[in-house]
């Protein structure tokens, strides 16, 4: 896991989700189009549920790493100038 809580929770939620996907998936396919199989359709209905949690946590997920990127890149480009007026100040730069 990582060391940043939202992270490791939305992780948490995908894989639980992904492994209870994996049965309900199985209990779907497996089915009897002949019969009438109200426990399989519930799988099914559950998996959608499942599918659409994973997205909301992914959809959670990148909006962080949006942010967070977005922060880095404006710190980097922040300390690049920063490096640059000094090399200015110094008489060694552009």
């Amino acid at each position: 896991m990582t060391t940043n809580p939202t992270y490791n929770l939305a992780l948490q939620a995908i894989g639980a989700n992904l492994d209870d996907l994996a049965l309900w998936l199985a209990v779907w396919a497996a089915r009897d189009d002949a019969r009438i199989e109200p426990h399989a359709r519930r799988c099914a209905s559950d998996a959608v549920n499942a599918i659409d949690t994973m997205i909301a946590e992914l959809h959670g997920i990148r909006g962080h790493l949006i942010t967070e990127t977005a922060a880095a890149d404006k710190a980097a480009l922040a300390h690049a100038d920063a490096l640059l007026h000094l090399l200015r100040e110094e008489g060694g730069g552009p």
